[in-house]
């Protein structure tokens, strides 16, 4: 067994074990001495698992590294970490020691979020970028915990209701024909569609470093 610098116990292999590993059904590839097994993450890689399969099976730190190939940043190595199974035993494992384990270290996810959020100022931006998939945290652990969080299907029980009173008050109160209705219906969802993109685009990649910007930024990212 090899501890790596974290402190996690990860098995050994040799570079002829890791070779047995080469196809889509069980992928490993090896990054800085470091066997990772993406065989789930292929079909999420952003470039296409194209890329990624002519090195299953063999060591892709070369062109994993590789500025002039491609410029990997710190989040994709963050990323490829939560992948790592093992080390080679027949080569030199390297921590990368990055920006991100130093952000990460700031904000203890076992804990509520809110209050050390709060502290991060001009750290804030780059942490939030860093650390997009967090399978799980705490936002407030307290009574306002049970509504940070809801299956996106709740989305249809809550306006629903709200789209069908408009529709009716329409018809019926107002005496709007249907062919209008449906014309501002249309035009709603457009709208709606139209501030969802200018809120991805440009309110998400603001960069914050007060409290209170950094509050909101956290909140209406979501």
């Amino acid at each position: 067994m090899h501890r790596s610098a974290s402190g996690l116990s990860l098995k050994t292999y040799t570079c002829a074990e890791v070779q047995a590993h080469d196809s889509e059904e069980d992928a490993w590839i090896i990054v800085d001495g470091y066997i990772h097994d993406v065989t789930t993450f292929l079909t999420d890689h952003p470039g296409g698992k194209e890329i990624v399969l002519p090195y299953l099976g063999r060591d892709a730190t070369e062109i994993f590294t590789d500025e002039r190939e491609h410029v990997h940043s710190e989040a994709a190595f963050a990323i490829l970490k939560k992948y790592r199974v093992g080390v080679v035993i027949d080569g030199i494992a390297r921590e990368r020691v990055s920006h991100n384990e130093r952000l990460s270290s700031l904000v203890d996810v076992t804990k509520p979020m809110v209050p050390q959020i709060w502290k991060l100022n001009e750290d804030y931006h780059d942490w939030i970028h860093a650390n997009t998939g967090l399978d799980k945290i705490i936002i407030f652990d307290n009574f306002l915990e049970k509504f940070s969080r809801w299956p996106w299907w709740y989305i249809f029980f809550m306006w629903t209701p709200v789209m069908i009173y408009s529709f009716h008050k329409a018809l019926v109160v107002d005496g709007i024909s249907i062919v209008s209705a449906a014309y501002w219906g249309l035009v709603g969802l457009l709208m709606w569609a139209a501030f969802e993109y200018c809120l991805h685009r440009f309110i998400f990649h603001i960069r914050t470093s007060s409290p209170i910007g950094n509050m909101f930024h956290f909140f209406v990212h979501g």
